[in-house]
C-alpha cells in the first residue's frame, strides 16, 4: 500500500471553516435575530486574511503572516 505524502495547507481548511461560519451567521441573522450580523465584523476580515494567505505560493510563511495580520487587526480594532 502506498502513502499519500502530499502537503495539505492548513489555510485551505480554515478557509472552508470560515465560509461555513459566515453562512451560518448569515442564516441566523436572516431567520432568528438581526444581532447575529455583528459576528460578521469578525468573520469577514478573518476570511479576507485567510484568502489572501491561501493565494500565496510559499506554504512556510502563511502561518507567520496570518498571526501577524491577526495581531495587526486586533491592534487596529
Amino acid at each position: 500500500m502506498t502513502e499519500n505524502k502530499e502537503i495539505v495547507p492548513v489555510s485551505g481548511m480554515v478557509l472552508v471553516l470560515l465560509v461555513t461560519l459566515n453562512a451560518v451567521v448569515l442564516r441566523a441573522g436572516l431567520t432568528r435575530h438581526s444581532g447575529w450580523y455583528w459576528a460578521l465584523c469578525l468573520t469577514i476580515p478573518l476570511l479576507l486574511i485567510v484568502t489572501k494567505n491561501a493565494r500565496k505560493k510559499q506554504p512556510g510563511t502563511a502561518k507567520a503572516n496570518l498571526s501577524g495580520q491577526l495581531r495587526w487587526l486586533l491592534r487596529v480594532w
